[in-house]
């Protein structure tokens, strides 16, 4: 099965720092069913993973890679998600980290 994002599904890109990526996720996902989450992360599923957790919590990684040229610069960005009644209630935490040239 492929992975069909929704339009208007959460982008991040590379030049974004943590502030811009909580707000981005915020935006796009603050009220949205856990069950329909994937849909809207509008990133190739191969680069995401949705971890959940005992605490009610989930781990969102996406790895974020530059197009162009190599060395192929990229970054991984780690949110933690909360929830109330189903639905994603916050970012309780947003980690960036870079890689490459």
């Amino acid at each position: 099965m492929s992975h069909q994002p929704l339009p208007g599904a959460m982008e991040l890109r590379l030049d974004m720092d943590e502030a811009a990526i909580t707000e981005a996720a915020e935006t796009a996902l603050i009220g949205i069913h856990a069950t329909r989450l994937p849909r809207h992360v509008g990133h190739p599923a191969d680069d995401f993973d949705l971890l959940w957790q005992a605490d009610g919590t989930a781990i969102l990684t996406i790895r974020l890679w530059q197009e162009l040229q190599p060395p192929f610069r990229h970054a991984v960005v780690v949110l933690v998600l909360t929830f109330q009644k189903g639905c994603v209630s916050g970012v309780e935490e947003c980690v960036r980290r870079s890689f490459g040239g």
